[in-house]
C-alpha cells in the first residue's frame, strides 16, 4: 500500500513537472524574455530539466524507443545542415506529452497566452513596449498597421488566434451567442490595430464554422475536409509557384497574399534536399508553412508531417469530434500564410499527433455532443 502511494506521489511529481515546463515555455515565448538574460538562462535550464527528467521516468515500448530514435536522427540530420532548432525543441515538448491530460496542458497555455497578450498589449497603452507601426500599400493606398507590442501586427493577431483556437477547444460546449458577439466584437476590436487579413478572416472562419456544425450535412464535410487539407494546399502551393509562376494564376495569388508566393517561387528554385537546405544569408522571408517545411526540413520531414497529419484527422473522423475537425481546418488554413508548422506552441495540430502515436486514443473522442 505504501509502495503504490509513493509511486502514485512520484507520478503526479514528474506529471506537474511537466506542466511547469509548458508554463515556463510559455513564459519565456510570450512575456519577451530576452535571450541574453540570467532570468531566460534560469528558466529555460530549469525547463530543460524538469523535460528531461519527466521523459526519462516515462516507462517506454521498444517500438516507440526505436521510432524515437529513428525520427531523433532525421531532426538531427536536419540540425546539422540548417543550425534550425524549431522542429527539435517542439520535439522534446511533444514526446514529454505521453501520459498527460492534454486538456490540462491547453489549459496551461491558455492562461499564460492570455496573461503575455494582456501583459504585451498593456506595457505598450503604458509606453513599455513599442508600438511597431508598419505602413504598406494595399488596394491602391497607403495602410498604417499597429502591433501595440508585438514584433509584427500579424503576430499580434496570431496570438489572438491561438487564444481563440484554446477557448474553442476547451470550452466549446459553454459557447452561445452572448460570447460569439463578444469573441467577434474583440477581433474587429484588435483588427483595427493589426489590420492582419489572415488573422481576422481565420478567427471569423472557426467562429462561422462552430456555427455551421450544428448542421448534419456539415458535419460531414468539416470532418472529411480535415483529413485533406494539408494535402490539397501544400499541392496548391507547389503547383501555383512552379506551373502557374508564369500564368495570371499565379499573378492574383501573389497580390492578394501581399508577395508571399514571390518568396514561395524563389524558396522553390532551391533545390529539393532529403534533410533541408540552410537558407542563412539569403534574403526571404518563409510565410507560407508548406514552402517553409519542404525547403528549410526536407521530403523526409516534410512527408512525416503530412502523413501523420493524415492518420490523426482519419482518426478524428472515425470519432466523429467536428470540433476538433474544425481546429484542424483552421490552423492548415491559417499556415498557408503563415509559416509556424513546426512551433508545436502555435501550431496545436501536433499535440494531437503526439496523442495519436502514442496510441492514446480516448482523447479524440467526444465526451458530450458537441
Amino acid at each position: 500500500m505504501n509502495y503504490l502511494k509513493e509511486k502514485l506521489f512520484e507520478n503526479n511529481i514528474y506529471y506537474n513537472a511537466y506542466l511547469l515546463c509548458i508554463g515556463i515555455v510559455m513564459l519565456l515565448r510570450g512575456f519577451s524574455i530576452t535571450h541574453n538574460s540570467i532570468t531566460y538562462y534560469t528558466l529555460f535550464t530549469t525547463g530543460c530539466l524538469l523535460l528531461l527528467v519527466k521523459i526519462y521516468k516515462d516507462e517506454w515500448a521498444l517500438k516507440e524507443i526505436l521510432f524515437i530514435v529513428v525520427l531523433l536522427a532525421v531532426i538531427m540530420t536536419n540540425y546539422y545542415i540548417t543550425k534550425e532548432t524549431s522542429l527539435l525543441f517542439s520535439f522534446f515538448i511533444l514526446i514529454g506529452l505521453k501520459n498527460i491530460d492534454i486538456n490540462k496542458v491547453l489549459m496551461v497555455i491558455l492562461v499564460m497566452s492570455v496573461l503575455s497578450y494582456s501583459y504585451i498589449i498593456g506595457g505598450n497603452l503604458l509606453g513599455f513596449f513599442p508600438d511597431n507601426i508598419i505602413e504598406m500599400a494595399r488596394n491602391d493606398e497607403i495602410i498604417t498597421r499597429n502591433s501595440l507590442g508585438f514584433r509584427h501586427p500579424n503576430l499580434l493577431h496570431l496570438n489572438l488566434l491561438k487564444i481563440y483556437l484554446l477557448i474553442v477547444l476547451l470550452f466549446h460546449r459553454k459557447l452561445n451567442i452572448v460570447y460569439f458577439i463578444v469573441l467577434f466584437s474583440i477581433n474587429l476590436l484588435i483588427y483595427n490595430f493589426s489590420l492582419s487579413r489572415s488573422g481576422f478572416f481565420a478567427i471569423n472562419l472557426l467562429l462561422l464554422l462552430i456555427l455551421l456544425s450544428k448542421n448534419n450535412f456539415m458535419q460531414r464535410v468539416i470532418l472529411q475536409l480535415a483529413i485533406y487539407i494539408q494535402f490539397i494546399l501544400f499541392t496548391l502551393t507547389i503547383l501555383v509557384a512552379t506551373v502557374l509562376q508564369n500564368t495570371i494564376v499565379f499573378t492574383k495569388f501573389n497580390l492578394f497574399f501581399t508577395g508571399r508566393f514571390w518568396y514561395v517561387f524563389h524558396q522553390l528554385e532551391k533545390p529539393f534536399t532529403l534533410f533541408g537546405y540552410n537558407f542563412s544569408g539569403i534574403n526571404t522571408i518563409f510565410d507560407n508553412s508548406y514552402s517553409y517545411v519542404l525547403m528549410v526540413y526536407g521530403i523526409v520531414i516534410t512527408v512525416a508531417f503530412l502523413y501523420f497529419y493524415y492518420k490523426t484527422a482519419k482518426v478524428i473522423y472515425k470519432n466523429n469530434n467536428v470540433i476538433l475537425a474544425i481546429i484542424f481546418i483552421i490552423i492548415s488554413l491559417h499556415m498557408f500564410i503563415e509559416g509556424y508548422i513546426v512551433y508545436a506552441i502555435f501550431n496545436l495540430t501536433l499535440f494531437f499527433v503526439a496523442k495519436y502515436l502514442f496510441g492514446e486514443m480516448e482523447v479524440f473522442k467526444i465526451r458530450e455532443k458537441v
